[in-house]
């Protein structure tokens, strides 16, 4: 291939993304070396990634941020409800250089307003700035939460996923409970053979209820780790100074 070949920023993502995996591979298929072995020798220091970033045009800030972010992530899993099998909230993170002015703030306020159609409540203690949706701190509330760290300021978007999840088993848990109830009366003889149908109702009913739950959940949890990227996009723009 020509040497003088230019790439545009996303084929180089996908190159080096690449060239690291068959670095890796290869590592691993070196006679004598085992499987602990490849995965100790192989990767990057943070250092180095920054040396390899540099040499590649890429600003040693965004390497540190990206490789924070990719930390926060690994760190921050939420647990899940039992049953529907979802997180207890959906979580979204982003490190930004330094840290935002006031005047960013109000933009970065701004843009949560418009997005989420509420005016809020903003909070700030010490270097740490909050936006919320509303005054609950739960049951479906946003929040935005910015505090700065050594590598820019880490910026965590959540949504709790408590409203549907609450509905889903109460309801899924009544209409199981109502199932049980019948079920022992036409076990003990009562209702005669056609009571068999209120056990079998209640109970449909119940699973139904879980599996719509699960469903509009995961749907919900899909469509605000969509929105939240979006989001975050815009508020590290305003951020790095490319707000309007």
């Amino acid at each position: 291939m020509d040497p003088a070949t230019r790439f545009d920023d996303e084929a180089v993502r996908r190159i080096l993304a690449r060239a690291a995996d068959r670095q890796v591979r290869s590592e691993r298929l070196l006679p004598g070396s085992g499987e602990g072995d490849a995965d100790a020798g192989a990767g990057l220091t943070l250092a180095e990634l920054v040396d390899v970033a540099e040499q590649a045009g890429i600003e040693p800030a965004h390497i540190q941020a990206a490789a924070r972010e990719l930390q926060l992530r690994s760190d921050g899993t939420p647990d899940r409800y039992p049953f529907l099998g979802i997180p207890k909230e959906t979580i979204d993170q982003r490190v930004v250089p330094g840290s935002p002015d006031d005047r960013e703030w109000e933009k970065i306020v701004q843009e949560l307003r418009d997005e989420f159609r509420v005016p809020g409540i903003t909070n700030s203690f010490g270097d740490v700035r909050e936006w919320w949706s509303s005054s609950m701190s739960t049951a479906g509330g946003i929040r935005l939460r910015l505090e700065p760290g050594e590598d820019g300021t880490e910026v965590v978007l959540r949504r709790s996923n408590q409203n549907l999840s609450q509905l889903t088993h109460t309801l899924g848990w009544t209409f199981g409970g109502m199932g049980a109830f019948f079920g022992a009366i036409v076990a003990g003889g009562g209702m005669g053979n056609a009571g068999i149908v209120a056990p079998i109702m209640f109970g449909a009913l119940s699973l139904g209820t879980f599996g719509l739950g699960r469903l509009l959940s995961r749907r919900a949890a899909r469509r605000d780790r969509s929105r939240f990227a979006q989001l975050l996009n815009r508020i590290d723009l305003i951020a790095r100074g490319g707000g309007s």
